[in-house]
């Protein structure tokens, strides 16, 4: 199993389902009701710990092109 697939089994039960909720909800073209899903939920179950570290991932550049493309070297390195 890949380090990303070991991460994302160790989410907790409810963070994998709303974010199954929030993909489920995307209907292209125009996704509003996934931002609203995602909104409501994610962000209500992530605490102050995973706040900091999305922002840590974020200034490591992980939603960059360059850090798309070596997401599992960024997350390891946070």
């Amino acid at each position: 199993m890949s380090t990303l697939a070991r991460r994302i089994a160790g989410l907790r039960p409810e963070v994998v389902s709303i974010t199954k909720a929030a993909v489920d909800a995307i209907a292209p073209p125009i996704p509003h009701t996934a931002y609203a899903v995602e909104n409501e939920g994610l962000y209500a179950a992530f605490g102050d710990d995973v706040t900091e570290l999305a922002h840590k991932l974020l200034a490591a550049g992980i939603q960059t092109r360059e850090g798309e493309r070596n997401h599992e070297r960024i997350a390891n390195g946070i």
